[in-house]
């Protein structure tokens, strides 16, 4: 009995053993492929974590890669003593960004202490995988996996995992449809879930597999590989971490949202999102921001989440959202539940057609889109509500389609419709602002005007003089403009330049009554005020989705128009969502790649900066991607010959099934000049067949159709000329197969272009650095074989089509071969010592073995901008070789007008030769550099003028409160970086850009002290800065006005006033005339100002007073003039005694 327990003992612990060696090993990868993904822009990689850290180099740049920083370091340890010393820098530098480091020390490392090193290493990914956290990584994680999949009631990293479903979920949860039947998955089918599932993350988010799927489906899944990965979802710009921000950013489009920690400290934005979902918080405007309200805003949110059926995630409690230093991963737990309730809760959506221009008595216009199934449409119906709480009469017809309505306001302002479901509402409301009727205006010459432009009012006078009409323009701030009247034709026409955006209404008086109709509405606006909110890069044949906002702008028609760059004349289709409010949601889906131009107009006038430019490509992880998921019908199936196949292989089948992709194959690719070949079994008729293919610029390519068995199987070709996407077109009886269209890639091994520095002869055991440029060459997989692959080489990208290769020569004569889609590119092989310079390796007598000779290298220190009229320099460094001066010599070409710049080469100590030259215009430049005749490097860099910026003029003197505005004209200086700090940053400022090169630059003084306005251009100050203004405060005048406000005509106007500021430049009075004409007004100033001026003409007279050119008072001052030598008397030239004389007596021309 006791030997067979202690055989049960025995084979329980080695049964434990072997399940902790699994996880270690699945663990011990996972960290591997992560680092590795760290690493990756460095060219290095770790193979074993157990050693490679050892001599601390790796260690140390991985340190560098999490930090953006660089640490010293013993480049070469050559001793057990140097490795510490680098391994210990690098726990210094974890150490010193708040990483606390127990029970590991550089010895631990350098000797390989496996475990210790996976404990370090998970201390670097919770820290810069998920950002700093008080909170376990593990919680976290869950909380938001847990709001993300309410349906999996997800509890742990394991067994919940392993099976690939939840993975799924989480892929269609970031990207509804994705993965929209991931609930039929058999769990059974364990592997192949996991396998599609990575897939799908690594070409939808580019999510790095650092975990296998076999790992994944195992039953031994290490908790923390698991962790590692799924934290790629929910880390700063993941996929779950963007999908919040734009599901935030659309459902709140005037809220400037940054991130998902301070931004929300307050609980305001969150109350607000709650609004939108229906809950009742009540009036969000009056929440406030201060500190101190923060805990009882968040109370206020909580109480809103649970009228939807919420609770905030791990229990959290009101003051730890309010906490700045909150995890960003607790915000998005509690969002992504709102998210969930947002898309569980509108059972159709309404589109507005005409909704952002809707005045009175004219129909207002929606369209519904159902989103729900089995829906009663006979229980749908809508209800709208006018300022007045009144209901408006609405109309509604629905189908299963979808459906349209509309409703005719009676008053103006802000209606809402509601549309319902039974008694439920379907949808959250939406809020339309309605327009006065301006069908009742009976004068000419009162359109819709912009900011800044001159108004005219005619009005038909009738005979009547213009003395005794009268025309003020008053703002919806209700400020009164009083406008200049000019008599011509039986007309009187009255003139005024409105300064502010909204409804101004004029006011049009004869003999102080008003005129039928008046006063008449009159809407200003300002396009500059239109803004847009768009990503400038997009992936073919997905959806773009950007908003136009023009509820800064005031009223007007918006005109929206995109354009492919291949044909500028005819607009795509876009859906335009009008929201109501100002608000425009604009979708469209892109057929081609490319660029697409982005047209804006706002009552006929472009919006600053348009057109605007969307990007569209297609990767090649895109078309595998597309392809993985393309499924052929059961009437054809397409196959994909490989046109480039030389051995004859057979031809890939895809017969009514999925088209599986492995990742590295070629997708319908074809170097350009050679026959494309698409395969298509199954057919049947042929007549029933359409197709056709289109190059990049959208022309269209003669394509032949080719029987090549009676069984139904026929062959497309067509011959590319162009590099770029093609686009293959098949429709069968008029309907497009499924897949169509298709995408086929065409590329030119011949312009991979290869760029070799002077170091043909570096030395056996030395680094070899080469670039690559693929920008002509279309997409493409770019290999590099040195001496047929037994040595390793790294390809570093320096951008999207430019490559650093590097490797280790380890052979006197290196081959190198250079492939492109799998094809030599011309010239190579390259053999190394023949590449640069025409260098040959000499022999002596003979004999067959190499001499190894000194190696050389050019060092190039470019430069990426320079001033014009300014003496520029850069160097080039010989290293292990003696040059002549006059062998070397470079080319300064100025790119717009092809002209070439002079220089001189001056030769400085320690083999530096320095090149110096002088521009005078502004514009690119190209620079290449050649070593007997060979170019060694080439670059270019931009020139710019500061002397071209020009500034408006800058006040001295500001006033506290209010906004001070500086324009900055940069449109003639070149390409720079423009900064602009007031008193060194402390104050905000905000910088509205024109268009053109031109901004706009506001502030708002809110202390007494002096402000410095500091402005630089490429890190220099422009002529002039930094500027320094003085901060005042509006005077107390003290005067009295009521003794002057009837005087005489010709007759001196007198009057003081009295401060406690000393009124003398900064203060200023504006006297206008009856016609609006400036009067001089004579000011002598002292402890009493006194002020004089006379009227010229009969009528009122507007005294303003400035200071700082800022107005003291929001009103002017009304005083009134007569003019006695008006009044005409008229008399009978005889009279009698005793009889009564009657005479006129006629005033109407000298005032009151």
């Amino acid at each position: 009995m006791d030997c067979q327990r202690k055989n049960q003992i025995n084979s329980n612990e080695y049964l434990s053993n072997s399940m902790e060696s699994i996880w270690i090993d699945i663990q011990q990868k996972t960290f591997t492929n992560w680092v590795n993904e760290q690493l990756r822009p460095t060219g290095l990689y770790v193979q074993n974590l157990q050693y490679d850290f050892a001599n601390g180099l790796k260690l140390i740049t991985l340190v560098e890669c999490l930090q953006n920083r660089t640490l010293k370091k013993v480049r070469k340890p050559l001793n057990q003593h140097q490795s510490i010393e680098n391994v210990q820098i690098a726990l210094n530098a974890i150490a010193s960004d708040h990483i606390r480091l127990v029970n590991i020390g550089s010895t631990d490392i350098v000797s390989g202490n496996l475990k210790l090193i996976l404990g370090l290493l998970w201390q670097l990914i919770t820290r810069y995988q998920l950002g700093k956290a008080t909170t376990p990584p593990k919680k976290l994680i869950l909380s938001w996996l847990e709001s993300a999949l309410p349906d999996l009631k997800i509890t742990n990293f394991t067994k919940d995992w392993n099976n690939g479903i939840a993975l799924a979920a989480l892929l269609d949860f970031c990207k509804p449809g994705i993965f929209s039947d991931w609930r039929k998955l058999d769990p059974k089918n364990s592997l192949e879930n996991c396998h599609k599932a990575m897939n799908i993350a690594k070409a939808e988010f580019n999510i790095p597999m650092i975990i296998t799927a076999e790992d994944l489906r195992n039953p031994n899944l290490d908790e923390k590989s698991s962790l590692t990965y799924l934290s790629y979802f929910m880390k700063e710009n993941g996929p779950g971490y963007n999908l919040i921000m734009n599901w935030t950013r659309q459902t709140l489009p005037n809220v400037d949202v940054t991130n998902l920690t301070t931004d929300w400290n307050s609980g305001i934005l969150f109350c607000q999102l709650l609004n939108e979902l229906g809950a009742n918080i009540g009036n969000v405007s009056n929440l406030n921001s201060d500190k101190k309200y923060w805990e009882n805003n968040w109370s206020l949110a909580f109480e809103g989440g649970r009228q939807l059926g919420i609770e905030p995630p791990n229990q959290l409690k009101a003051k730890h959202f309010s906490d700045p230093n909150i995890e960003y991963i607790s915000v998005m737990a509690y969002l992504t539940k709102l998210i969930h309730i947002s898309r569980k809760r509108d059972l159709l959506r309404i589109i507005g057609v005409n909704l952002n221009n809707v005045f009175v008595q004219k129909e207002a216009i929606f369209n519904i889109e159902i989103l729900a199934d089995n829906i009663e449409l006979e229980c749908v119906r809508s209800e709208v509500h006018s300022p007045s709480n009144k209901l408006v009469t609405s109309e509604i017809t629905v189908n299963k389609y979808g459906g349209s309505g509309k409703f005719t306001p009676l008053e103006a302002g802000l209606h809402e419709l509601k549309i319902f479901y039974k008694e439920n509402l379907a949808t959250k409301p939406l809020k339309i602002k309605v327009h006065p009727d301006l069908t009742n205006v009976i004068f000419s010459g009162i359109e819709p005007c912009s900011v800044g432009s001159l108004v005219e009012v005619v009005i038909n006078s009738n005979g009547a003089g213009s003395s005794d009409v009268k025309v003020v323009a008053v703002s919806s701030t209700k400020r009164e403009l009083n406008c200049e009247l000019i008599e011509k034709d039986n007309s009187i026409i009255a003139n005024f330049i409105p300064d502010e955006i909204g409804e101004w209404r004029i006011a049009i008086t004869y003999s102080g009554e008003h005129i039928n109709g008046s006063p008449f509405p009159c809407l200003v606006y300002d396009s500059n005020q239109v803004l847009i909110n768009y990503n400038d890069q997009a992936n073919l044949n997905e959806n773009i989705f950007f908003t136009v906002d023009t509820r800064k702008a005031g009223w007007g028609k918006l005109n929206i128009k995109v354009f492919h760059s291949a044909n500028q004349q005819q607009p795509i289709s876009i859906e335009i969502d009008e929201r109501g409010n100002g608000i425009y949601n604009v979708l469209f889906k892109p057929d081609f790649i490319g660029k697409y131009f982005v047209h804006i107009m706002f009552n006929q006038q472009d919006i600053p900066n348009s057109p605007f430019e969307i990007n569209v490509k297609s990767s090649i992880n895109d078309l595998n991607d597309r392809m993985q998921r393309a499924v052929i019908d059961e009437i054809s199936t397409v196959s994909m010959i490989n046109n480039n196949n030389q051995n004859g292989n057979k031809q890939q089948q895809l017969d009514r099934k999925p088209i599986e992709v492995v990742e590295s194959q070629e997708i319908f690719g074809t170097h350009v000049g050679k026959i494309a070949q698409l395969e298509i079994n199954n057919l049947g008729d042929s007549n029933m067949l359409s197709y056709f293919v289109k190059d990049p610029i959208q022309q269209e390519l003669p394509a032949t159709l080719k029987q090549m068995s009676p069984g139904g199987s026929y062959k497309l070709e067509f011959k590319p000329i162009m590099v770029g996407s093609h686009t293959v077109f098949l429709d069968l009886d008029d309907q497009p197969i499924k897949g169509s269209p298709f995408i086929w890639n065409v590329y030119d091994c011949d312009q991979v272009k290869v760029f070799f520095t002077n170091n043909a002869n570096i030395m056996v055991g030395h680094d070899v650095h080469f670039e690559i440029d693929t920008s002509n060459a279309g997409l493409g997989n770019l290999e590099v074989l040195v001496d047929n692959g037994t040595v390793p080489c790294t390809l570093k990208p320096l951008n999207k089509t430019r490559y650093l290769a590097m490797f280790k020569r380890k052979s006197t004569n290196s081959v190198i071969d250079v492939r492109f889609n799998g094809e030599s590119i011309p010239q190579s092989p390259f053999h190394l010592e023949s590449v640069i310079n025409g260098a040959k390796h000499q022999h002596n007598g003979g004999d067959d073995n190499d001499e190894e000779k000194p190696s050389g290298t050019f060092h190039i220190e470019s430069i990426e901008n320079f001033k014009v009229n300014t003496s520029t320099s850069f160097t080039i460094s010989v290293k292990n070789m003696t040059i002549n001066i006059e062998d070397l010599s470079v080319s300064i070409l100025d790119t717009a007008i092809s002209s070439v710049i002079n220089y001189r080469i001056v030769e400085e100590p320690d083999s530096v030769y320095r090149v110096v030259f002088n521009a005078t215009i502004v514009g690119t430049y190209q620079f290449k550099i050649f070593y007997k005749d060979a170019m060694i490097h080439t670059f270019t860099a931009k020139a710019y003028d500061i002397s071209k910026i020009t500034i408006s003029e800058i006040p001295k003197k500001i006033i506290l409160g209010q906004k001070c505005n500086i324009q900055v004209d940069a449109s003639n200086a070149g390409e720079g970086q423009l900064e602009i700090a007031v008193n060194d940053g402390e104050v905000p400022n905000h910088v509205q850009v024109l268009g053109n090169g031109k901004c706009l630059i506001s502030f708002k003084p809110e202390l007494l002290i002096q402000h410095v306005v500091d402005i630089k251009f490429n890190n220099e100050n422009i002529i002039g800065c930094p500027f320094v203004c003085q901060v005042d405060e509006f005077p107390d005048l003290k005067f009295d006005l009521s003794r002057i406000e009837l005087v005489q005509v010709g007759f001196p106007v007198r009057f003081t006033i009295e401060s406690s500021h000393i009124l003398e430049k900064s203060f200023s009075i504006i006297v206008s005339s009856p016609t609006n004409k400036p009067l001089p007004v004579n000011i002598s100033h002292g402890p009493v100002v006194f002020c004089e001026f006379i009227p010229n003409e009969v009528g009122p007279y507007a005294i303003n007073f400035e200071y700082c050119s800022k107005l003291v008072f929001d009103q002017p001052y009304i005083i009134k003039s007569f003019d006695p030598t008006k009044v005409i008397v008229s008399a009978p030239a005889n009279g009698c005694v005793g009889k009564s004389i009657q005479f006129i007596v006629d005033a109407i021309y000298a005032g009151e």
